[in-house]
C-alpha cells in the first residue's frame, strides 16, 4: 500500500538531505479526491473507503512502474507525491494519465455505481526553496483546479498557475 503521513515526513528529511548534497529538482504533486464527502455522505463511509483504496491502488500501481516516486495519503482524501529529478512537464504528464485511469474506472458498491475524479496541483521545487513552501505552492495549486471546475490538473510555474483541461473520456 501507500505510505503515510509519519513516512512522508521521514521521506522529506531524507530527500531534503539528498538534495541539498546534490541538487536536482523536485516535482511536487498534491491529489485530492472531487466530490469525497459527497461519497461518503450518499454511499457511506464504507464506500469512501472503497474509494480511497481505489485512488490509492492507482496511486501505488503508478509507483511501482515508475523509478524514484515517494507517495503517500497525506490526511483525509488528500495524496502526495514527491518526484526527485522530474521536470514540471514530466510531472503534469505523470498526473494527467494517472487522472485518465482514475476517470475510467467505475466503483460498484452493493447496488451502486461511483465514478471518480480527481483535482491535482503540481510545482517544481524553486532553488533554495524548502519542501513545506514548495508543498504549500502545489496545495494552491490544487485550490485553482477546484475553483476551476474540479477534475482538472494545475500546475504552478513560479510566475503563475497554469490549468489542464478536465479529463472526461474514458479509456478504450
Amino acid at each position: 500500500g501507500l505510505a503515510n503521513r509519519f513516512a512522508y515526513d521521514r521521506y522529506v528529511k531524507y530527500i531534503g538531505n539528498q538534495l541539498r548534497q546534490a541538487p536536482r529538482t523536485l516535482a511536487v504533486e498534491v491529489i485530492d479526491i472531487d466530490y469525497f464527502k459527497q461519497y461518503n455522505d450518499n454511499y457511506g463511509h464504507q464506500a469512501g473507503d472503497k474509494c480511497l483504496e481505489s485512488v490509492a491502488r492507482e496511486i501505488h500501481s503508478l509507483v511501482t512502474s515508475a523509478e524514484n516516486i515517494f507517495a503517500c495519503r497525506y490526511g483525509g482524501d488528500e495524496f502526495v507525491l514527491l518526484l526527485p529529478g522530474v521536470d514540471a512537464g514530466t510531472a503534469l504528464d505523470i498526473l494527467r494519465r494517472l487522472q485518465r485511469v482514475v476517470v475510467e474506472r467505475t466503483l460498484v458498491y452493493n447496488s451502486g455505481e461511483m465514478n471518480l475524479s480527481f483535482s491535482a496541483g503540481v510545482t517544481v521545487a524553486e532553488p533554495g526553496a524548502s519542501l513545506e513552501a514548495t508543498l504549500h505552492r502545489a496545495d494552491d495549486a490544487l485550490y485553482e483546479s477546484k475553483l476551476a471546475g474540479r477534475n482538472r490538473v494545475c500546475a504552478w510555474n513560479g510566475q503563475r498557475h497554469q490549468l489542464a483541461d478536465p479529463v472526461h473520456e474514458k479509456i478504450v
